[in-house]
């Protein structure tokens, strides 16, 4: 009898949905389901792996040591007979893909050396600089040197806007918007400030508790990216005005690989209406109208900005004339705009980024990518078409936290999880009767779009 082990000991919500998920897909077909208990307190060195034919748990607790896939087999000991290498649900190395600075290191390489055959664009990610800074002096050298293009587009007065990022932070810590040398020289005063009081560690967190700065010496490695121009912006049924979002796509990769994007993609929301930064008139720019970024929002407000995207189908967008409503036109092209946009990241990172994605036939994992919609040509005078809108690649995550999604769309992520089992572990791609075999890249079977399917070789240490 074949078995799975379950275990996500510091994320309960994931853990739930995983343990639904098993039941309801692995159970049915004879699998025993082992799981542990979350609400126990021990630490993850503690925990205990039994012997199991899939791994379905935290990255620091699989196994990666033991299931090393050099020939896809391995000996029963019982009978002499090549039995699979159990599964496990991540990639051991990732890095191309999960670090900002990796993955646009990626993106690059791919479009010097060849246009990935999916592309959608030229460029799928703002274009992107990345850099090392211990201190505010270090500015100066930076900008005649690495950041020399930035340089010289802000001193070119292009009305162009860029945001500065660290390269490892999460929750929107260390965001900022910036247009000129002065205003991004400010920024960093204002980090290197923050490491200047670092030492006066309580006083610091009760007067800052909200704040979004960063230790400049604690970072060290940063991103610039362009700012995008001209987002799509949605009243959803909640909010009263236009505000930007960004979508959050769930993808599983399997093996050596294949690519797939759930279809239930989320709008998650800033939680202040959209202005242009230009309009600011050299006043403080609010990020809360610019970071979607949920993790810096309550519960309360979460309940206001995340949302399916599928259920904003009829409410109002823009840019552009306020009379344009989102369609379900609309919906499908950004699926399939959403799906060339993952396909070429990934072929980029399995291609270029080789050394720092391996992906091992024995393995899949769910990832959550974020995504932004433009309007490259929006007029005020014109309505929105399904043709008009470009997708964008802003940043891919492992371990999501997917409680973020909160409890009304928990079968949501159960749906997501039973779909991966039933592709990854099941080998049911949910082919129709009438649909050819071959399953096409761009289309949906069963909640899931096919991105990607490439052979490679499989990867190891």
């Amino acid at each position: 009898m074949r078995s799975v082990w379950v275990g996500f000991p510091t994320a309960p919500y994931t853990h739930q949905s995983a343990v639904n998920a098993a039941e309801k897909v692995l159970e049915p077909a004879g699998w025993t389901i082992h799981r542990i208990d979350p609400t126990q307190d021990f630490r993850l060195e503690e925990v205990k792996l039994p012997k199991a034919d899939v791994y379905f748990g935290d990255y620091d607790l699989l196994p990666f040591e033991d299931v090393h896939p050099k020939s896809g087999t391995q000996s029963d000991t019982s009978g002499g007979e090549a039995v699979p290498y159990p599964q496990l649900s991540s990639y051991v190395i990732r890095k191309s893909l999960i670090r900002k600075n990796y993955l646009a290191h990626s993106l690059h390489l791919a479009k010097v050396k060849n246009q990935p055959s999916t592309s959608q664009n030229d460029d799928i990610a703002p274009a992107t600089w990345i850099f090392e800074a211990t201190c505010a002096e270090d500015l100066d050298e930076l900008l005649a040197d690495d950041l020399y293009d930035v340089k010289e587009i802000l001193e070119s007065d292009q009305n162009r806007w860029f945001i500065l990022k660290p390269a490892m932070a999460d929750q929107g810590m260390g965001i900022r918007l910036f247009n000129s040398i002065e205003s991004l020289e400010a920024i960093f005063e204002e980090f290197e400030e923050e490491s200047d009081e670092e030492e006066d560690e309580e006083t610091n967190v009760a007067q800052n508790s909200s704040s979004t700065a960063v230790v400049i010496s604690q970072v060290r490695q940063f991103v610039i990216q362009e700012y995008l121009q001209n987002p799509l912006v949605i009243q959803a049924p909640t909010l009263e005005n236009y505000h930007k979002f960004h979508i959050r796509a769930y993808v599983l990769a399997q093996g050596s690989l294949r690519v797939f994007l759930y279809d239930e993609m989320l709008a998650l929301f800033a939680p202040k209406a959209y202005s242009d930064p230009e309009q600011n008139d050299d006043e403080e720019i609010d990020l809360s109208a610019h970071l979607t970024n949920t993790s810096r929002q309550d519960d309360e407000q979460s309940l206001k900005t995340v949302h399916l995207l599928s259920d904003l189908e009829g409410s109002k967008i823009g840019p552009g004339a306020t009379s344009t409503v989102l369609t379900s036109e609309h919906l499908n092209a950004i699926r399939l705009g959403s799906a060339a946009t993952i396909a070429e990241a990934f072929e980029a990172c399995t291609k270029a980024g080789r050394i720092h994605f391996q992906p091992w036939p024995n393995a899949w994992e769910i990832f959550g990518v974020d995504l932004m919609v433009t309007v490259p040509n929006a007029s005020p005078t014109q309505s929105i078409s399904p043709n008009d809108l470009r997708v964008w690649l802003l940043e891919i995550n492992a371990q999501p936290d997917f409680a973020k999604s909160g409890p009304k769309l928990q079968e949501k992520i159960d749906r997501l999880f039973e779909r991966s089992l039933e592709i990854a572990v099941l080998g049911q791609d949910g082919e129709d009767e009438n649909a050819e075999k071959k399953w096409q890249a761009g289309s949906s079977r069963k909640d899931m779009t096919l991105c990607l399917d490439i052979p490679m070789s499989s990867g190891g240490w």
